[in-house]
Parts: structure tokens; sequence; C-alpha cells
């Protein structure tokens, strides 16, 4: 009995789980199965599973490069070109290269929006084979590449940066059975990974005689993570034909790339991982916690009762202005009244009729999201205001300021602002010890502000230290 190659699931899990690269779309491939059905309906089980909702996975072709060129395009296709008009991408090729060849050949006008095809493919010479154990019956295939030849051919004609990273370059990164026992201590994903790892552990010991198996596809991911991991190399590579190392009494064509190599495509060339990287990588797909996930500061949500009022108090009070999107439209929304909205809100019966806007502060990149409802009605007067020491709550939004007293004088005379002390002689002073002054104001709509000024948070040091 054989079983499935689990190194795909390391490979999404560890790019899902790693800030340095945001996957935007998923597109299933042939190699190890020859059934595109099978290969998509994994993969959309898996994402769907453990992926984020933002991430689909789209069908690719069902035969190899030639013959798919002559059937309709499939559903990948168009995603793929839908995201590469949106902005630039980097590719990750894990399986194999046909549905990246039809984009290049039906999208030849998207090809400048990729700014490098990540490939797991290629070696060094005919000579080498790809053996990981002492009693291994046949090399590995190249198979990536050898399931569909021509469509690397398609790929390497193009201008487009590619980078192969080859057998050599994963052969440091490895997992056996006491890794495997951490990663099922780990998060929900690596405890899936590694019960469906056991099976194709134990077959790397029984079949090749090898204590351990390598994350071919992980490692590959690894480079788009962090290139700096690995020791590269501007090389040439070139399609050879020489006797094949996997079935008798026949020739198959070998994707070799070294510094001799004068005739053929220029390329980047991964020769080694500087270090063995399943310790760094394994880290993020066990993690428990959230610092892989939480990446920053959104938006802050303030309830209003006018939206024009309230954008033109916080445009005057703190230079607050009109957020845009990536399409340059404005981020102003009137009279939403999606129920999706409204149950995500709490609102159980998924009635919902709200003004939404957002604004943007071209210096702090603070969000504000303005809501106005008018269905369902909240509260139609502020609570009690609370103090500055109660608990209950976010107690202040903290803003940095280049100088306290201007500002400080500057609010004060804004209508709606309360200053946060009633005392007729009070002024921030700086504070003992440290170059810091603050002071702290509420505003119309119940929001507590401290303007503070010599921390320098957001633009020098980038962070409380």
């Amino acid at each position: 009995m054989s079983y499935c190659d689990v190194d795909d699931a390391y490979a999404l899990t560890a790019c899902l789980r790693s800030a340095e690269v945001e996957v935007v779309g998923v597109s299933s491939t042939l190699g190890n199965s020859d059934d595109i059905a099978t290969t998509t309906r994994i993969a959309k089980d898996f994402i769907q599973r453990f992926g984020p909702n933002s991430v689909v996975v789209y069908q690719g072709a069902a035969s190899a490069y030639q013959r798919a060129r002559q059937q309709p395009m499939p559903e990948a296709l168009g995603a793929m070109a839908k995201a590469l008009e949106e902005d630039e991408l980097t590719i990750l090729c894990i399986g194999a290269a046909t549905n990246i060849a039809l984009l290049v050949e039906h999208y030849p006008q998207l090809l400048r929006n990729i700014k490098e095809i990540v490939l797991l493919a290629g070696r060094h010479s005919v000579d080498q084979h790809f053996v990981a154990g002492h009693w291994q019956p046949k090399p590995f295939r190249d198979l990536n590449f050898e399931v569909d030849v021509a469509a690397f051919e398609r790929l390497l004609d193009t201008a487009i940066p590619l980078t192969l990273v080859p057998y050599e370059a994963c052969t440091s990164t490895q997992i056996d059975q006491k890794q495997l026992n951490e990663i099922l201590k780990g998060s929900e994903v690596s405890r899936f990974i590694a019960d469906k790892s056991e099976p194709w552990l134990h077959e790397w010991e029984i079949m090749f005689g090898a204590g351990h198996f390598i994350p071919f596809d992980m490692v590959a991911a690894a480079y788009c993570i962090n290139p700096e991991w690995f020791s590269c190399h501007q090389w040439q590579c070139r399609i050879e034909q020489a006797d094949s190392d996997t079935q008798a009494h026949q020739q198959k064509d070998y994707l070799v790339c070294n510094a001799d190599v004068r005739d053929g495509w220029r390329v980047r060339y991964c020769s080694a991982a500087k270090q063995p990287l399943q310790d760094p990588l394994l880290a993020r797909i066990c993690a428990h916690d959230m610092q892989h996930f939480v990446l920053g500061m959104s938006h802050i949500n303030i309830i209003v009762d006018d939206i024009a009022a309230a954008t033109a108090f916080y445009s005057k009070a703190l230079g607050f202005q009109l957020a845009h999107d990536q399409d340059g439209q404005a981020m102003d929304y009137q009279g939403v009244t999606m129920s999706s909205f409204a149950l995500d809100a709490g609102i159980d019966d998924g009635k919902v009729n709200v003004d939404v806007r957002f604004l943007h502060h071209p210096q702090a990149g603070l969000y504000l999201e303005l809501m106005c409802y008018h269905y369902p009605q909240g509260r139609s007067e502020l609570p009690p205001q609370p103090r500055t020491y109660d608990l209950g709550g976010p107690r202040h939004i903290a803003m940095e300021v280049s100088n306290c007293n201007e500002v400080f004088n500057y609010l004060k005379g804004i209508e709606g602002v309360k200053m946060i002390s009633s005392r007729d002689n009070y002024h921030p002073g700086k504070l003992d010890g440290f170059p810091i002054s603050f002071f702290y104001w509420i505003d119309p709509y119940g929001v507590q502000w401290e303007m503070e000024e010599g921390r320098q948070v957001g633009s020098s040091v980038r962070g409380i230290v």
C-alpha cells in the first residue's frame, strides 16, 4: 500500500502561518494524482478546515499543458489573472506547472505583474539521483517537472524571474518520529498533519530505509517566506535527455542547472538551505498563540448619531480625512442592510440599516470607522463617562504628537471637546524623569483620547522600550 504525500499540507500551513507572506489563492494541479477532481477536493477540504475565509481553492487544468491548450480554460486561470490584475504577485509552484504555463499563454499582458515564480524542481546533473534511504528501490522522480515538461519549457521561454528549489536544497530538512510526536502536541492543524504523516513516515522507513521523510514542498514554501535561508546562484539551466533513472531501458528529460551550463535559460538556483528548516517552520505550524495571526491595528469603531457631523468634528479636531480603498473609491457606505453583517454584529434577526464611513489620518496611519445605526436603534444618550482609572473596556486611544502644548491649546477651542481635568489652570506637563508629556480629552461621542509627546512610537523608535 502507498500513501499520499503530505508535504503540500506542510507548505500551505507554513505560508498561512507566516506574516511574511499573504496567500491570495490556491489552484489545484496534477502530480501525485492524475485526477484533478481529487486534488481539488483535498485542497478545498484542507483550506475550508484550516485556512482563512479569504483564501479560495480553484480547480486547475485536468491534463498536461499541450492537451490543456486545446481545452476550455480551467477556473484557476481566470482567478490567477484577476489576482494579477489587482497586484504584483509571487507564484509558488509545488505541483505541475500547467496552470502557470496556460496563464503565460492566455494572459501575456499580465506577466509584468509576476514578481517571481518559485518552482520545486531541478537538479545539478543527470548523474544526480534522488535517493533518501539505504535500500530505496529506485530514485524519486523530479515529479513536478517530469509530469509536464512542456509547461516548464513554456515558463523558461519567458522573461519572468524563475527560482528553482531542487531536491538537494531539501535534503537537510527532515521530519522523524520524535518530531511527529512533538507536532502532535501542537495546534489543531499540526495535529491533523502529524496524524496524516504517520503512514508516510512508515512508508519511508519500510520502503526506503530512511528514519525520516523530507517535506519537499514546505522547503519551497520556505523560500517564499525568507529567501535568506538559502544559498542561491544565478545560473543557466537546460533540459537534457538521458537514460531514465526511474524506468529501465527508457530515456527521459532532466532539468539540469549548474555553473557550467552555457546554452540554456537563466534562473535562480537554490543549491542548499543554510540550515535545516524544520525547526523554524514547525514552530509556526505548531504554535498555539496568536503571534503569527495578529498583523497590526485595523481601525477604531465609533458609534455616532450623524455621520456628516462626526466627520466634520474629527477632521477639525484631529485632522482625519475620508478614507479610500485600493481602487481609489471612497470608503463611504450608506444604508448597509446585509444580513451577514447583522448576524456577525450580533443582531440575531438579521435585520440592520447602518451608514458606515471610514476616516484615515495621513500622519498617524490610524483609521476610524464611523457608524450611524438607523436600525436597530441603540441608546440615544451616552452612558456615564468613565474616569481615567475606571475598569471596563478600553480607557483611551493614544496618538503621538510633536508639540503637546500647541495641540492642547488648539483642542480647547474646538466645540465638543472636554478636557479630562476641569481645573482652570490645567496644562500638560513633562513626567518626572521621563521626556514625555501628555494630556487626556473626551470627544462628543464618549471616546477618551491621549495626546502624547516624547515617546516617538510612530516615527523613529517604532516601539516602547
